[in-house]
């Protein structure tokens, strides 16, 4: 996807944006309460990258 695309991120209006930030967050924090890791390190992790690039 290209920032050219409809649903790129750079295209999103602010309520769509604090929309994707809140699931990121809600995802990053299920996903942390089901394991021993905290958000963070989720997010800055390798696995946090390949989630990223995997939804998005």
């Amino acid at each position: 996807m290209t920032s050219n695309n409809f649903g790129h991120i750079n295209n999103l209006g602010r309520a769509h944006t604090n929309a994707l930030k809140q699931t990121w967050i809600a995802l990053i924090n299920a996903i942390s309460k089901e394991t021993s890791l905290q958000g963070k390190q989720i997010a800055d992790s390798v696995y946090g990258d390949e989630l990223f690039r995997a939804v998005g």
